[in-house]
């Protein structure tokens, strides 16, 4: 038993390490591109994504020292991310979606817990949710293939927040949930890192 937990832990702990380095370098992309072309959306996403690898760091690290003021600073950074990334979402995609109401229907399905840390990852869910929703519906509308892949990448990071709400210890379930965390932002990044590469080479 005390194998597989160890097991489990080297496994969780390579997860964040990659979770960081991707949203790391979705953030330097982001800066690269908006020195380029001066995008206040690039520049958004790059002050988003340095906050999320804060979060992603932070908590990777209270996966070894066990630190709860660690826990809480990292989930706080990543909900200042996502709240980043919501304000440029209003924005630039600027949907018709009705927002408080698809928040709502998902309300009574958080757990019945007032930890502060509960409350952070809660509103972390609805930001990106939101951002989701924003995203889906504008791929939908513009009938814009290429949205439909960041779409994919919020969700795997909408389910895999809301799923973490339910699970505080390390288990199988919970790396599993890490891991389509890290596939949501591969998803991410990949689109972002050929655009910009692209538009900078044609640029020279």
């Amino acid at each position: 038993m005390l194998a597989l937990y160890s097991s489990l832990a080297t496994i969780s702990l390579i997860v964040f390490i990659a979770q960081l380095l991707v949203s790391l370098l979705i953030a330097i992309v982001s800066i690269i591109g908006y020195t380029s072309y001066r995008s206040n959306t690039l520049l958004y996403l790059s002050a988003s994504f340095f906050l999320i690898a804060l979060g992603v760091s932070s908590q990777s690290i209270y996966q070894t020292n066990g630190s709860a003021f660690l826990q809480l600073f990292g989930a706080i950074s990543e909900t200042a991310g996502y709240f980043i990334l919501a304000i440029s979402h209003v924005y630039t995609v600027r949907s018709s979606i009705m927002t408080p109401s698809l928040s709502l229907s998902f309300a009574l399905m958080l757990p019945s817990s007032f930890l502060i840390y509960t409350v952070i990852k809660s509103v972390s869910f609805f930001l990106l949710l939101y951002i989701f929703a924003e995203t889906a519906i504008f791929a939908i509308q513009n009938k814009s293939k290429a949205a439909l892949i960041p779409s994919a990448g919020f969700l795997l990071l909408t389910f895999s927040t809301y799923t973490n709400l339910f699970l505080n210890t390390l288990t199988f379930n919970l790396v599993l949930i890490e891991i389509a965390k890290l596939l949501g932002f591969l998803i991410l990044a990949a689109p972002l890192t050929v655009f910009v590469l692209r538009r900078g080479h044609k640029g020279s």
